[in-house]
C-alpha cells in the first residue's frame, strides 16, 4: 500500500528504561523532512493517553519526534495496537538512549 493513501491509526506506547511508561508531560509531534514541526490539530499531543504514556497517530512514512525526553536515559517506543492487515517490523519496537 502506498503510505500516502494509508489513514490507519497506530498506538505506540513510550517507556523509560525501568518499563515504567513516559508520562511526565512530555509532548509528541510530527515533524517533516525538514524537522518542522506540525501545527495540525491532531498532529501532535502529550504522552498520557490513560497514564500509559501511549499516543495514537496515523503516520505511514511520517516521523514523529518525542520532546522532553532526558540526556543519557534509554526509552522504548513500541507499537502497541495495529490493524489486523498490518504487521509491524521486527517486533514493533525500539531502544534508543537519548545523545547528551
Amino acid at each position: 500500500q502506498d503510505v500516502s493513501s494509508c489513514n490507519q491509526a497506530f498506538t505506540f506506547q513510550v517507556t523509560d528504561a525501568g518499563g515504567n511508561p513516559v508520562t511526565g508531560g512530555n509532548e509528541w509531534v510530527l515533524v517533516d523532512n525538514l524537522g518542522n514541526e506540525s501545527t495540525v490539530p491532531g498532529e501532535y499531543g502529550a504522552l498520557n493517553e490513560g497514564n500509559k504514556g501511549t499516543f495514537t497517530i496515523a503516520l505511514a512514512g511520517k516521523t514523529v519526534k518525542i520532546k522532553g525526553l532526558l540526556a543519557g536515559g534509554e526509552y522504548t517506543v513500541a507499537e502497541t495496537e495495529y490493524g489486523e492487515l498490518y504487521k509491524p517490523v521486527g517486533d514493533g519496537k525500539v531502544t534508543v538512549t537519548m545523545p547528551l
